[in-house]
């Protein structure tokens, strides 16, 4: 994929669902197990939380934050955007920055995503604008957005997303373990002049139990951009998407499987000067995985 003009730094995107259609295939479907039931968990990271009082029932180490002052040690903040409604945005907006320059993980739930959206200029904000349900519905709104952001190097900034419109407590959880497994470690420059790709961004969306009884969908996109490309008129980027369909025979031992996928990729969605250069499309069909 390329993009002309070198003054591109990171791509914005938007995520239209795949469609899923799901078959039964049988009629009596097993109870199965709750796999996002509310556990709390041990967690190794200290958290942070602004707003609701529950979310101390998913973890062992949890702090309120009655101030937006400076929080020290390595942690990961979780914003209620319900309650963010009632802090003055800007205010709420340049602490979160703070944060998320410290290299500090920020997910917001419940809601109100905008609040972690375009806190830097070029920022990567991919935002699910539609989609339908297996049985034909509207996808519904983003519930949790996690948001990573920190530099490898004096010219690379890595951008790393984790949404879903699932709205049950155990999302929560999943979006923890997304945050603890992409915190920023201690990394090697690649120093060369030779043209290189490199991974400035990397987006996790997954429907949780939202579309429960038929399954669950796992998309991950992870963008590359080439380095030292010689062009001063495209900036090149390479995309994998990753597409998963876990239906609910495998998650929950019933009866649903998976009958077909769809993928669309809209290249020039935001600009019509972009376009797709090449594809090949790789796909792993089988009882796991499709």
């Amino acid at each position: 994929m390329k993009y002309p003009s070198k003054k591109i730094l990171l791509i914005p995107a938007a995520l239209t669902l795949c469609c899923i259609a799901a078959m039964q295939t049988h009629q009596h479907l097993a109870t199965g197990t709750n796999i996002t039931e509310n556990k709390k968990i041990n967690n190794s990271v200290p958290i942070y939380y602004i707003g609701e009082k529950s979310l101390t029932s998913y973890f062992s180490q949890s702090r309120e934050l009655k101030e937006l002052g400076n929080v020290h040690g390595r942690h990961i903040l979780i914003v209620d955007g319900k309650h963010a409604k009632n802090i003055k945005l800007n205010s709420l907006r340049s602490f979160l920055k703070r944060e998320i320059l410290s290299g500090v993980p920020v997910i917001v739930v419940n809601g109100n995503t905008r609040i972690v959206k375009r806190l830097f200029k070029g920022q990567f904000y991919p935002t699910v604008i539609g989609g339908r349900t297996p049985d034909d519905k509207p996808i519904g709104r983003e519930t949790i957005y996690g948001y990573i952001n920190y530099p490898i190097d004096n010219k690379t900034l890595v951008t790393k997303v984790f949404i879903s419109t699932d709205s049950s407590p155990g999302i929560i959880l999943e979006a923890y373990k997304w945050a603890l497994s992409n915190m920023p470690s201690t990394r090697v420059a690649i120093k060369s002049t030779a043209p290189y790709w490199k991974q400035i961004c990397q987006l996790n969306y997954t429907t949780g139990d939202s579309w429960k009884p038929y399954g669950k969908l796992n998309i991950r996109t992870i963008y590359y951009k080439l380095y030292n490309d010689g062009s001063g008129k495209y900036d090149w980027y390479d995309v994998h998407v990753i597409q998963q369909s876990v239906p609910r025979e495998e998650a929950w031992h019933s009866g649903w499987k998976t009958a077909d996928m769809y993928t669309w990729v809209d290249a020039d969605y935001y600009n019509s000067t972009y376009f797709l250069s090449k594809y090949s499309p790789t796909t792993t069909s089988g009882l796991k995985t499709c």
